[in-house]
Protein backbone atom coordinates (compact mmCIF):
# COMPACT_ATOMS: atom_id res chain seq x y z
CA UNK A 1 0.00 0.00 0.00
CA UNK A 2 3.29 2.47 0.95
CA UNK A 3 4.63 1.31 -2.56
CA UNK A 4 1.04 2.80 -4.23
CA UNK A 5 1.35 6.03 -2.06
CA UNK A 6 5.01 6.63 -3.44
CA UNK A 7 4.33 5.66 -6.75
CA UNK A 8 1.46 8.36 -7.14
CA UNK A 9 3.49 11.07 -5.35
CA UNK A 10 6.20 10.20 -7.42
CA UNK A 11 3.40 10.33 -10.76
CA UNK A 12 2.26 14.08 -8.79
CA UNK A 13 5.99 15.39 -8.65
CA UNK A 14 7.02 14.09 -12.18
CA UNK A 15 4.20 15.63 -14.01
CA UNK A 16 4.19 19.03 -12.10
CA UNK A 17 8.27 19.09 -13.27
CA UNK A 18 6.54 18.50 -16.77
CA UNK A 19 4.28 21.25 -16.87
CA UNK A 20 6.75 23.84 -15.24
CA UNK A 21 8.78 23.07 -17.83
CA UNK A 22 5.93 23.10 -20.51
CA UNK A 23 5.48 26.23 -18.70
CA UNK A 24 9.42 27.43 -19.24
CA UNK A 25 9.20 26.30 -22.65
CA UNK A 26 6.37 28.46 -23.64
CA UNK A 27 7.74 31.68 -21.79
CA UNK A 28 10.91 31.16 -23.73
CA UNK A 29 8.67 31.02 -26.96
CA UNK A 30 6.80 34.50 -26.29
CA UNK A 31 9.83 35.61 -25.38
CA UNK A 32 11.49 34.84 -28.82
CA UNK A 33 8.36 35.91 -30.84
CA UNK A 34 8.54 39.61 -29.18
CA UNK A 35 12.84 39.84 -29.53
CA UNK A 36 11.82 38.69 -33.64
CA UNK A 37 9.10 41.20 -33.68
CA UNK A 38 11.41 44.01 -32.00
CA UNK A 39 14.04 42.59 -34.36
CA UNK A 40 11.29 42.98 -37.60
CA UNK A 41 10.33 46.77 -36.46
CA UNK A 42 14.11 47.89 -36.16
CA UNK A 43 14.70 46.54 -39.50
CA UNK A 44 11.69 48.33 -40.85
CA UNK A 45 13.11 51.33 -39.64
CA UNK A 46 16.24 50.87 -40.75
CA UNK A 47 15.25 50.78 -43.74
CA UNK A 48 12.90 53.27 -43.70
CA UNK A 49 16.07 56.03 -42.38
CA UNK A 50 17.83 54.64 -45.39
CA UNK A 51 15.61 55.80 -47.93
CA UNK A 52 17.56 56.07 -51.35
CA UNK A 53 20.53 54.00 -49.69
CA UNK A 54 18.74 50.43 -49.48
CA UNK A 55 21.91 49.49 -52.31
CA UNK A 56 24.34 50.03 -49.38
CA UNK A 57 22.53 47.40 -47.02
CA UNK A 58 24.70 44.17 -46.53
CA UNK A 59 23.31 40.96 -48.66
CA UNK A 60 22.00 39.56 -45.51
CA UNK A 61 20.27 42.27 -43.66
CA UNK A 62 18.35 42.96 -47.12
CA UNK A 63 16.94 39.57 -47.34
CA UNK A 64 15.74 40.14 -43.83
CA UNK A 65 13.96 43.09 -45.27
CA UNK A 66 12.31 41.96 -47.83
CA UNK A 67 11.55 38.61 -45.67
CA UNK A 68 9.77 40.92 -43.28
CA UNK A 69 7.86 43.10 -45.59
CA UNK A 70 6.51 40.00 -47.00
CA UNK A 71 6.02 38.89 -43.19
CA UNK A 72 4.33 42.12 -42.54
CA UNK A 73 1.88 42.41 -45.22
CA UNK A 74 0.40 38.32 -44.60
CA UNK A 75 2.39 36.37 -46.68
CA UNK A 76 3.85 32.86 -45.96
CA UNK A 77 7.36 33.09 -46.86
CA UNK A 78 10.55 30.35 -47.42
CA UNK A 79 13.65 30.74 -48.11
CA UNK A 80 15.39 28.97 -51.60
CA UNK A 81 17.96 28.92 -53.56
CA UNK A 82 17.23 28.50 -57.50
CA UNK A 83 20.27 28.23 -59.33
CA UNK A 84 22.92 30.56 -57.78
CA UNK A 85 20.33 32.69 -56.83
CA UNK A 86 18.66 33.21 -53.31
CA UNK A 87 14.68 33.93 -53.40
CA UNK A 88 12.07 33.80 -51.46
CA UNK A 89 8.89 32.09 -52.10
CA UNK A 90 6.04 33.90 -50.88
CA UNK A 91 2.24 32.14 -50.67
CA UNK A 92 -1.30 33.64 -49.38
CA UNK A 93 -4.45 31.85 -50.68
CA UNK A 94 -3.14 29.33 -52.93
CA UNK A 95 -1.43 31.98 -55.06
CA UNK A 96 2.45 31.42 -55.13
CA UNK A 97 4.86 33.89 -56.55
CA UNK A 98 9.20 33.82 -56.59
CA UNK A 99 10.33 37.22 -55.17
CA UNK A 100 13.70 37.72 -56.90
CA UNK A 101 15.98 40.51 -54.79
CA UNK A 102 19.21 42.51 -55.99
CA UNK A 103 20.91 45.43 -53.59
CA UNK A 104 23.75 45.82 -55.44
CA UNK A 105 22.70 49.20 -56.95
CA UNK A 106 23.06 48.69 -60.17
CA UNK A 107 19.90 48.49 -62.99
CA UNK A 108 19.42 44.46 -63.23
CA UNK A 109 19.12 43.41 -67.28
CA UNK A 110 16.23 41.69 -69.30
CA UNK A 111 18.93 38.31 -69.11
CA UNK A 112 18.72 38.16 -65.15
CA UNK A 113 14.66 38.50 -65.70
CA UNK A 114 14.61 35.48 -67.88
CA UNK A 115 16.48 33.38 -65.85
CA UNK A 116 14.27 33.69 -62.77
CA UNK A 117 10.70 33.76 -65.06
CA UNK A 118 13.00 29.95 -66.42
CA UNK A 119 12.77 28.76 -63.02
CA UNK A 120 9.05 30.29 -62.07
CA UNK A 121 8.05 28.54 -65.17
CA UNK A 122 9.67 25.25 -64.48
CA UNK A 123 8.05 25.47 -60.32
CA UNK A 124 4.74 26.31 -62.24
CA UNK A 125 4.42 29.58 -59.98
CA UNK A 126 1.66 32.12 -60.09
CA UNK A 127 3.65 35.22 -60.60
CA UNK A 128 7.07 36.51 -60.02
CA UNK A 129 8.39 39.89 -58.51
CA UNK A 130 11.88 41.15 -59.13
CA UNK A 131 13.29 43.70 -56.47
CA UNK A 132 16.06 46.07 -57.04
CA UNK A 133 17.69 48.68 -55.82
CA UNK A 134 19.53 50.14 -58.76
CA UNK A 135 16.19 49.51 -60.63
CA UNK A 136 16.19 47.78 -63.93
CA UNK A 137 17.34 48.62 -68.04
CA UNK A 138 14.43 49.49 -70.46
CA UNK A 139 15.08 46.05 -72.13
CA UNK A 140 14.04 44.53 -68.91
CA UNK A 141 11.00 46.93 -68.48
CA UNK A 142 9.83 45.87 -71.91
CA UNK A 143 10.35 42.65 -71.47
CA UNK A 144 8.19 42.60 -67.98
CA UNK A 145 5.63 44.06 -69.86
CA UNK A 146 5.48 41.43 -72.40
CA UNK A 147 4.99 38.95 -70.20
CA UNK A 148 2.16 37.97 -67.78
CA UNK A 149 2.57 37.63 -63.72
CA UNK A 150 5.78 39.81 -63.69
CA UNK A 151 6.33 42.25 -61.21
CA UNK A 152 9.24 44.85 -61.07
CA UNK A 153 10.05 46.67 -57.61
CA UNK A 154 12.64 49.15 -57.34
CA UNK A 155 13.87 51.00 -54.38
CA UNK A 156 11.06 53.67 -54.17
CA UNK A 157 8.34 50.91 -54.33
CA UNK A 158 9.89 48.92 -51.33
CA UNK A 159 10.28 51.91 -49.09
CA UNK A 160 6.40 52.43 -50.09
CA UNK A 161 6.26 48.79 -48.81
CA UNK A 162 8.53 49.32 -45.61
CA UNK A 163 5.93 52.40 -44.92
CA UNK A 164 2.76 50.55 -45.31
CA UNK A 165 3.75 48.09 -42.69
CA UNK A 166 5.40 50.48 -40.57
CA UNK A 167 1.86 52.72 -40.14
CA UNK A 168 -0.17 51.92 -37.85
CA UNK A 169 -3.21 49.69 -38.47
CA UNK A 170 -6.63 50.98 -37.94
CA UNK A 171 -8.99 49.54 -35.65
CA UNK A 172 -12.05 48.33 -36.50
CA UNK A 173 -14.03 49.94 -33.69
CA UNK A 174 -15.12 53.13 -36.03
CA UNK A 175 -16.13 51.10 -38.46
CA UNK A 176 -18.63 48.91 -36.08
CA UNK A 177 -20.04 52.04 -34.49
CA UNK A 178 -20.63 53.61 -37.63
CA UNK A 179 -22.47 50.04 -38.82
CA UNK A 180 -24.09 49.87 -35.45
CA UNK A 181 -25.58 53.44 -36.19
CA UNK A 182 -26.65 52.66 -39.92
CA UNK A 183 -28.45 49.44 -37.80
CA UNK A 184 -30.48 51.35 -35.63
CA UNK A 185 -31.10 54.28 -38.09
CA UNK A 186 -33.72 51.78 -39.59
Amino acid sequence: MSYLILAAVLLIVFLGVIALFDEAREVIRSGKRHADKVQRERLIERALKMKGRLHKMDVISFQKLVETIYDGIGYQTKHLTVGKENVLLIAQKEVYTLVGYNNNGWPLSREALEILYHHKKKMELDAMIMISTGGFNLSAWEWAQEHDGIKLLNEEDLTDLCNEIAAPQPTRLPLLLEKEKSDTAL
